[in-house]
Parts: C-alpha cells; sequence; structure tokens
C-alpha cells in the first residue's frame, strides 16, 4: 500500500467519513460478497443483498423520523422490489435463493403457489360448473349426439 503520514491517515480513515459514504461502502462491500464474477451487481442474489442493506439503513432512519412520509414510501417500495426478485430467484434457481437468504439472515416467506382465486367462492364455483356444462356440450357435440335427444 501507499504510506501515509499519521494525520493524513487519520483524516481519511471512514471515522470522518459521511453518512452517505459510509452506507455506499457498505454496498460496494456487500456487492463484492454476493457478485458472480468480478463485474457482477445485476444478479438476482447480488440486487436482493444490495436491497437488504439499503432497507436496514432505512429502518434506523425511520426509526428515529418516524413521520417522513416520503422515506417510509421509499422503504416500502425498496421491500416490493426485494420481494419481487426473491419470488423470481426462488422460482429460477431455489438452491440460489435458499443460499442468499440464509447468508442474508431473512425468512423464507415467499409461497410460489397463487392464490385458489381472486373471486369469491360462489363465483369460482359457478364459473367451474360453466366450464363443466362447455367440456361436456363439446363432447356431446364429438360424438354426435345434441341436448335433447337419444337418451
Amino acid at each position: 500500500g501507499v504510506e501515509m503520514s499519521e494525520p493524513l491517515r487519520r483524516m481519511l480513515s471512514m471515522e470522518n467519513a459521511s453518512q452517505g459514504e459510509k452506507n455506499a461502502m457498505e454496498i460496494r462491500e456487500t456487492v463484492k460478497q454476493f457478485q458472480r464474477h468480478e463485474a457482477d451487481t445485476g444478479s438476482p442474489e447480488t440486487q436482493i443483498a444490495v436491497w437488504t442493506s439499503r432497507i436496514t439503513v432505512m429502518q434506523l432512519h425511520m426509526k428515529s423520523h418516524h413521520k417522513d412520509y416520503a422515506t417510509k414510501r421509499g422503504l416500502m417500495q425498496l421491500v416490493a422490489n426485494r420481494r419481487k426478485m426473491m419470488k423470481y430467484l426462488k422460482r429460477t434457481d431455489p438452491d440460489k435463493y435458499s443460499e442468499t437468504i440464509q447468508r442474508l439472515g431473512l425468512r423464507d416467506v415467499i409461497s410460489l403457489v397463487p392464490p385458489k382465486a381472486f373471486l369469491p367462492a360462489k363465483a369460482a364455483l359457478a364459473a367451474e360448473a360453466k366450464q363443466r356444462k362447455r367440456v361436456q356440450m363439446r363432447d356431446n357435440a364429438k360424438s354426435g349426439r345434441s341436448k335433447g335427444r337419444g337418451r
């Protein structure tokens, strides 16, 4: 490394860095830990890790500034983006997903099973009955029988 005098080293140390510089440094370290290759900044696990460190910083900010609604909105967006990326990673590479959440200390709350239906139960049952009727009529038409003839 480069030899520096003691006063210069103290002046340039991270102790004197602004919070923004410290956060940026933390994100760079996170990227180094999770990247697949030297120039990788966009792989799902790297993005999830970066978002997680940003979320942590924003949560600390929200503890002391609980009425900062703009930051709260940004935090909610980050959480949603991370959740979407985690869902994508779990769907495409479950092993990498498990490794990533374990390394980040996150819980596995992503479900890949879609909800039963977005419709109320009665509407869903009616739609199923309608579909069965369509299939039955199609099958009857193929076999040459029409509705109401030849029992």
